[in-house]
């Protein structure tokens, strides 16, 4: 687009998506200007400029752009990333809590095109890449403002790339699944009011919601190749969904007949006609129906620090448990070498966390265990912080304090109720270095 450095104007580079396409942009050569509503209190990504711009205010926004004009003389290629995501149901959310919404989401964004486009026309180029999502493509229950605003979003880049082709200006959506960022607990909001007709199973959705961003493979240095991909391709595509079920879902609402991927919609998510929850799990399973996918590998849903969700795998028998906190332990694999990503739930004790292992060697147990004692020193993430541990077995003076404790914990799994005190290790994961 030109023989000097591309500018590139990111928005809400602070942290997330935004920042690490703002340092990876600066490693390919371009000169990056990240936005922040008060960048004063922010660190700035790794070589980029930062100014202060605030999505929502229209005065800000053409601030912002001024200073990157004066300064830069132009802008090469727009990023749009800033967005949050509210949770609940339709008739939950308040008018006020809507236009917040659709006003981050989705003005926000247009506000900065309105203000960079003009420019961007008048020289003959320029690259418009819009952060939208899954939810701009099919519309999750519990998350409909936010869908609302993404699909408005989706609308508007698909006319604004057709209006702006004759000027080589050549506008895109990039659209992620869930991401696992360090700011999911800010990010996910919850609408304030909340009605009890939908308590039961909003409550299943929502921590669903939240589990699959902190479980997600897809993190924001994903998101940013496919960003600078974009930003560097001389004839972009419209649209570059990110992650299997961005590829898939979309794919199968267009193929299967709209009751059909409703009812799919439905089941994967347990919901039935009314909005209440259906049979308790132990129940289903018992009558002999095959466990979901994610209870099959045995894998927990959590929303970070007060909060799981956890199908047990026992037989037929699962179960799900809910209240204590989960941290994500890293190991190395003993015979891959491969660093291996476990959920478990975790007793606080001061600075240390308190995990209860299995009696190592079983079948029906992961090898996190065996991995963990062959690599005493790991790491885990709590709350978004990855944290350097070094693991030991609790004495025995040790495991009694703590044993009873952990029994309100894991109370219900069939698992560990086979098991007695002296039976099962308890794990003792301490800060090492002090967790750096």
């Amino acid at each position: 687009m030109h023989g000097e450095r591309n500018v590139a104007l990111v928005t809400g580079a602070a942290t997330g998506i935004g920042r690490a396409t703002a340092e990876l942009l600066v490693r390919r050569g371009h000169r990056v200007f990240g936005t922040s509503r008060d960048p004063s209190r922010v660190t700035a990504p790794k070589g980029a400029e930062m100014v202060a711009l605030d999505v929502t205010d229209g005065e800000s926004v053409e601030a912002g752009v001024r200073e990157v004009l004066e300064r830069a003389g132009r802008v090469d290629a727009l990023i749009n990333n800033v967005g949050y995501v509210l949770l609940g149901a339709a008739e939950e959310t308040s008018l006020e809590e809507l236009d917040a919404q659709i006003d981050t989401n989705f003005v926000g964004a247009v506000r900065v095109i309105n203000a960079v486009l003009p420019s961007m026309r008048e020289r003959g180029g320029g690259r418009i890449v819009n952060v939208s999502s899954l939810g701009g493509m099919a519309a999750p229950p519990f998350a409909g403002a936010y869908a609302a605003s993404k699909f408005a979003l989706e609308g508007y880049s698909e006319a604004l790339r057709h209006e702006m082709l004759p000027f080589g200006v050549l506008v895109s959506l990039v659209e992620p699944t869930n991401v696992r960022t360090e700011t999911l607990a800010s990010s996910n909001r919850e609408v304030a009011a909340t009605h009890p007709a939908y308590a039961g199973v909003r409550g299943r959705v929502v921590d669903d919601f939240k589990a699959a961003g902190y479980e997600s493979k897809v993190l924001p240095g994903h998101v940013a190749e496919t960003i600078a991909r974009v930003a560097e391709h001389p004839r972009p595509r419209l649209r570059y969904p990110i992650g299997a079920q961005a590829r898939f879902v979309p794919l199968l609402k267009a193929v299967l007949p709209q009751r059909a991927f409703e009812a799919a919609v439905r089941r994967q998510l347990r919901l039935n006609g009314r909005g209440t929850p259906r049979p308790a799990t132990q129940d289903r399973y018992a009558r002999g129906r095959s466990l979901p996918p994610i209870a099959r590998r045995g894998q927990s849903l959590f929303t970070g620090a007060h909060s799981f969700v956890f199908r047990s795998t026992g037989g037929k028998a699962g179960r799900v448990f809910r209240g204590s906190p989960v941290l994500l332990l890293v190991t190395t694999g003993r015979k891959t070498g491969k660093r291996r990503t476990t959920p478990l739930m975790y007793l606080k004790d001061g600075e240390d966390m308190v995990v209860v292992a299995s009696d190592g060697g079983s079948p029906k147990h992961p090898a996190w265990w065996l991995n963990l004692r062959a690599d005493p020193e790991a790491t885990v993430e709590v709350g978004g912080r990855e944290l350097r541990v070094r693991a030991e077995e609790a004495a025995p003076e040790e495991k009694g304090r703590l044993w009873p404790k952990l029994v309100a914990i894991y109370a219900g799994f069939e698992d560990y109720q086979r098991k007695t005190e002296r039976e099962l290790p308890v794990v003792v994961l301490r800060l090492a270095d002090g967790g750096r």
